[in-house]
């Protein structure tokens, strides 16, 4: 009885788990989504201000 209640714990313990540790996947991709925008925007940004000063469109 006492190791089927252990082992019923531990299923809940890594169900638990993988539930963390999916939100922290989600998380990273969602952060490295956010700074690939970013980095994107700012090249982008850099881009067109540096032709404008060369003065092409």
């Amino acid at each position: 009885m006492y190791l089927f209640y252990q082992n019923k714990c531990s299923l809940k313990y890594c169900k638990r788990k993988k539930g963390e540790r999916e939100a922290l996947v989600k998380l990273y991709l969602l952060c490295f989504y956010v700074v690939n925008l970013l980095i994107s925007y700012k090249i982008e940004l850099i881009a067109n201000s540096f032709r404008a000063k060369n003065g092409t469109t």
